[in-house]
């Protein structure tokens, strides 16, 4: 199991830890397990009869194999996929906890935390929020009420693990959420009636820089089977350090503007 050292944290003089408003975090999926992904092709297969009153056969064939397609495009995204890394960054912190090996990465401006698995990855995690999380803290995402949380509470009970208290719904300190997708609307005529507003168009509107990796979500699963890890980390950190941006701007908490 990987442990925090507590130290890394007393950012006071007087050797105490400074609680954070707000901590921002995003993840990283894999795909699910092959026999989850192929139990799930088996069973669209078994009850598909085509769309509508379609009874070309060709086209029906062409519509099962698209949505064969789909399902293996998307199994990145199913509840059993596997969280390979989890990012926080709040006003103080800056930390990356890397599911995907042992390796300590270089991400200037971040602190990469190692774990071998999903699982320890998951524990240092909770660690750190035990140190850091205060009843008044703010869990801060884009999609995060939709994907990022839902995903950190389905790891912890797939894995046998007890979930933080300030991410338990409904029970102890349970934390308030802000959803830079939502937020977003208030700010953007053209996008108010989106249901889903990717962070690029955000970033965008907001005049806030990304990276040029030229990476998406979609593309993480390939990286991840090529062992691409550090670029992975870096990708979701930079990801939310323009999440943390865009939040500090439609929340009034960017010191320097007039």
């Amino acid at each position: 199991m990987i442990t925090i050292n507590p130290e890394t944290y007393k950012l006071n003089g007087n050797g105490t830890t400074t609680a954070p408003n707000w901590i921002c975090i995003d993840i990283e999926t894999a795909d699910a397990p092959q026999g989850i992904i192929e139990k799930r092709v088996s069973d669209f297969e078994n009850n598909f009869t085509g769309k509508g009153n379609t009874k070309d056969k060709a086209k029906i064939e062409a519509q099962r194999q698209e949505g064969i397609e789909r399902i293996r495009n998307k199994a990145s995204l199913l509840d059993s996929s596997p969280i390979i890394c989890i990012v926080a960054k709040t006003p103080q912190h800056a930390i990356v906890f890397n599911g995907m090996d042992a390796n300590t990465y270089d991400i200037p401006g971040w602190l990469c935390v190692p774990a071998e698995d999903e699982k320890n990855m998951l524990s240092g995690f909770r660690g750190w929020l035990e140190m850091v999380a205060t009843p008044e803290t703010v869990f801060v995402g884009h999609n995060i009420r939709g994907f990022d949380l839902p995903k950190i509470r389905h790891a912890f009970i797939r894995n046998s693990l007890n979930l933080p208290e300030c991410l338990t719904p409904g029970v102890g300190i349970s934390a308030e959420t802000a959803d830079t997708m939502h937020l977003f609307k208030a700010f953007s005529m053209e996008n108010r009636d989106n249901l889903f507003v990717s962070l690029d168009t955000v970033a965008k509107t907001l005049g806030i820089p990304t990276s040029k990796m030229g990476i998406s979500g979609a593309d993480v699963p390939v990286l991840h089977k090529a062992g691409k890890f550090k670029e992975i980390l870096t990708y979701c950190a930079l990801d939310c350090a323009v999440t943390a941006r865009a939040f500090e701007l439609m929340t009034g908490q960017v010191h320097g503007l007039l």
